[in-house]
């Protein structure tokens, strides 16, 4: 028998549980710190390539400075989510928007490369096969927290519920809910600042117990976005604080977290 018998959960929690664990782990520094050790292991190679070919049309000086900025804004910005700051997810001008840049790019001419849809024959070209294999690394470890960029609306960098696969297999727990601001939760109008970044739920004021079940990551001083659902007969124009995204100000790494990428 078992000695720690499951929490009855419904459904709805179960669901909310489920992305609220998803939120915190693409949203965390743990995450992002994997995602910079590619992002560097990429740069280095463009350093090395640069070096050795002459073949602008491959990798000229504009590419290789590009590919170092955005190396510069993702340190930049996992520097702040390890203090606590969640401003680097912010769009179109935070540091991951920024770092994310020279890596849609280059996806997409790799891309071209491979298809032999630009006269550029990259057989010969020093370091490519190393460059396009730690691009690709680099792409598969970013699309595991995100879509591209992340972009779901123009003014804010949202995570939303659509991004989760299915964890069914996740240990989820019934007390990853406990820490949650339940009936004291505040609310915001879409179009207002987000006063603090975590997972927020689209709400109805008219019919508070309406809830979803649906979350998104919103950062603190952006704007608001409109819910891409609805809830009953109208579309919903309020978010709730659900759970509120202190990690990191007290230069602790929360213990989950050591658990994110364990069979990785």
């Amino acid at each position: 028998m078992n000695a720690h018998p499951m929490p009855q959960i419904s459904s709805r929690d179960l669901q909310r549980a489920q992305t609220l664990r998803w939120l915190k782990q693409i949203s965390s520094f743990t995450t992002w710190n994997r995602i910079l050790a590619h992002y560097r292991i990429w740069a280095a190679i463009t350093e090395k390539m640069a070096e050795a070919t002459t073949d602008a049309k491959t990798l000229g000086e504009s590419d290789w400075l590009e590919i170092q900025h955005g190396l510069m804004c993702c340190e930049e910005g996992v520097g702040r989510l390890r203090r606590g700051d969640k401003r680097g997810f912010m769009y179109p001008y935070g540091d991951f928007a920024q770092a994310s840049a020279p890596i849609r790019r280059w996806s997409r001419r790799s891309g071209l490369f491979a298809k032999r849809k630009v006269k550029v024959n990259v057989d010969g070209v020093p370091y490519w096969s190393e460059f396009n294999h730690a691009l690709t690394r680099l792409v598969r470890a970013w699309g595991e927290c995100s879509s591209t960029a992340s972009v779901q609306k123009p003014e804010t960098l949202v995570f939303l519920d659509r991004l989760v696969p299915d964890r069914g297999r996740l240990a989820i727990y019934a007390d990853l809910l406990i820490d949650t601001l339940g009936d004291n939760a505040v609310t915001i109008a879409v179009g207002q600042k987000v006063p603090c970044s975590g997972a927020w739920e689209p709400v109805d004021l008219s019919d508070p117990a309406s809830s979803s079940g649906d979350l998104a990551y919103l950062v603190a001083e952006s704007t608001a976005p409109l819910p891409g659902l609805s809830l009953a007969d109208g579309v919903v124009r309020h978010w709730r604080l659900f759970w509120e995204d202190v990690r990191y100000k007290d230069a602790i790494l929360p213990l989950e977290e050591f658990a994110y990428f364990s069979g990785a």
